[in-house]
């Protein structure tokens, strides 16, 4: 249909993302046959796409604009499905091109939307208001995981706060103990580990989780917390929970899950990274090396080459010192393209592992690789 394709470039122009094709086309026929009036957003979009003036399509005209939050959204006491269904839609397109890319290619569009629909907060009542704070702590919860990724840890927090409060204002437990449990994950990042064992044990303690995916996030998170604070028996008991929920409910949530990506090979991915917390190389060996092999082709580079890095990590503490620097060298390929600061942060660990042998001539030509791909950070 070509008002689809217009429409889809105009959208693209903009920076914004659509529904897949199928809802977009029941979105038209909606309006077409009367049921359903454009809001704002598609009739801007609308009338770039037609080249037709809102007068000319018989679209009343537009209010002024309250900027009252943050520069960014129109406060008002209606906020439209399309719309809602619109950032939910860019929402996924954005993690997908994050996966790929990294969090620079997608961080500064992420922020603004996330203002955009925190904006109207304010202003929604009713049913509506619980439909928007969702929305709005999903993207404050990303934008907060992005700048995370991006090695920016005092913003990571800042979004991520307010996720947690736009959550418990949902009245969403499930949605409060997922973002409970990213903001442990980014104490994780700042070394702060009693307090990621703290908000790790309030994401796992929340009442009312249903969903096996989620309370296996959950529970890998705390090990995690377990393994940071040097608690070896606590830390594999919850990694033993987390992959027994995952591995006899798994799939019954899958699609509709806050996290389907949690697998069994998710779980024991992250408990390869917890027995490297603790220092037991050769359990994480097995299991990363096992990962590695299967790992699909093409498929979420950032998180393989995470993976990577771990592994030569791993192959580091055990005295495999060349697959240590050949491995490492693979991670450094993926760094060099998503520049993603978790990789950057394992890399440091990897060289602190190999630091007993840098004036041997592998190391040393591993080290200058680094030193080079790790530029832009000068």
């Amino acid at each position: 249909m070509r008002l689809i394709s217009e429409l889809q470039a105009v959208a693209a122009r903009r920076g914004a993302a659509l529904p897949e094709t199928p809802v977009l086309k029941t979105q038209i026929s909606r309006w077409e046959n009367g049921r359903r009036a454009p809001d704002e957003f598609y009739r801007g979009l609308l009338q770039d796409a037609l080249d037709l003036s809102a007068p000319e399509l018989g679209f009343p005209p537009a209010a002024e604009p309250d900027h009252t939050f943050s520069g960014s959204a129109p406060l008002s006491n209606a906020v439209s499905s399309d719309l809602l269904q619109t950032l939910e839609a860019s929402l996924a397109q954005l993690a997908s091109l994050d996966a790929a890319a990294g969090p620079r290619t997608v961080l500064a569009l992420a922020r603004e939307q996330a203002r955009f629909v925190t904006g109207f907060v304010r202003g929604a009542t009713g049913p509506e208001r619980t439909d928007v704070l969702r929305v709005a702590t999903r993207l404050s919860e990303f934008t907060g995981w992005l700048h995370q990724d991006a090695g920016e840890l005092d913003e990571a927090v800042a979004w991520t706060d307010q996720a947690i409060q736009l959550a418990n204002d949902a009245g969403a437990p499930e949605l409060a103990a997922y973002v409970a449990m990213r903001r442990s994950n980014i104490d994780t990042d700042r070394r702060d580990n009693r307090a990621a064992l703290d908000h790790a044990g309030a994401a796992v303690g929340t009442a009312s989780i249903d969903d096996p995916q989620l309370a296996g996030v959950l529970l890998r998170q705390r090990a995690m917390a377990h393994a940071l604070v040097g608690d070896e028996t606590a830390c594999r008991r919850d990694l033993d929970d987390a992959l027994q929920v995952v591995l006899t409910n798994g799939t019954v949530f899958e699609a509709t899950s806050l996290v389907p990506y949690v697998t069994s090979s998710y779980i024991e991915m992250e408990a390869a990274n917890c027995y490297l917390r603790l220092g037991k190389h050769g359990d994480a060996l097995a299991i990363l090396n096992r990962s590695i092999d299967a790992w699909p082709a093409g498929t979420q580079e950032r998180d393989r080459g995470l993976a990577l890095a771990r592994l030569a990590t791993a192959y580091a503490g055990a005295h495999e010192i060349e697959e240590a620097v050949n491995t490492g060298h693979a991670a450094l390929k993926v760094l060099e393209v998503t520049r993603s600061a978790r990789i950057l942060t394992q890399m440091h660990d990897l060289r602190r592992e190999l630091a007993p042998v840098w004036d041997t001539p592998a190391v040393r030509k591993f080290n200058r690789a680094f030193k080079e791909t790790t530029a832009w950070k000068a």
